[in-house]
């Protein structure tokens, strides 16, 4: 059964998802800098009353970035919903620290088909825009995984364990 937050809508009910976005942030100091938002939460993702005001934390460009602060909030990796619009793809998970609703979510951009790129050069990174001595022209792993989509693109090693990392 869903129940509802008793909401005044004041800046006074924003206190406990302010105090845990300070807690959250002092805790996890190393991460890579989100984006921030406190929020009302109106989905029942968590056993929180809906309409009670939480954090959201976003990341954008780097599965690795939503995937370090995944685990260092301790949000279950069998939990994340992936969802798109338009050219937007996202994951998101929810969770609940310090009695707030906590929402993660990882924006991600996936490489043009083919067909819609110019051919790149393949002695450059598609995906870091370097030229490195161990750039190999192999299928995109993300895409391959995530997608069911085969792109093959000019990768280097580093880029290319970051992308199976992001899987």
């Amino acid at each position: 059964m869903t129940t509802t937050a008793t909401v005044t809508n004041t800046a006074a009910d924003q206190i406990g998802a302010a105090g845990a976005l300070m807690a959250i942030l002092t805790a996890h100091t190393d991460l890579p800098a989100p984006t921030i938002q406190l929020q009302q939460f109106f989905e029942p993702a968590t056993d929180i009353p809906v309409g009670t005001w939480g954090v959201k934390l976003s990341l954008h460009r780097s599965l690795t970035a939503f995937e370090q602060w995944r685990e260092a909030l301790d949000m279950d990796p069998t939990s994340i919903d992936s969802a798109e619009y338009n050219a937007s793809r996202w994951l998101s998970v929810y969770g609940t620290r310090h009695g707030v609703p906590v929402e993660l979510i990882g924006y991600y951009d996936l490489p043009k088909p083919a067909a819609a790129r110019e051919e790149p050069a393949m002695d450059t990174c598609y995906f870091c825009d370097e030229s490195k001595p161990d750039i190999e022209v192999r299928t995109d792993p993300f895409t391959q995984d995530v997608c069911n989509e085969e792109w093959i693109v000019p990768i280097c090693a580093e880029c290319y364990q970051t992308r199976c990392d992001d899987i």
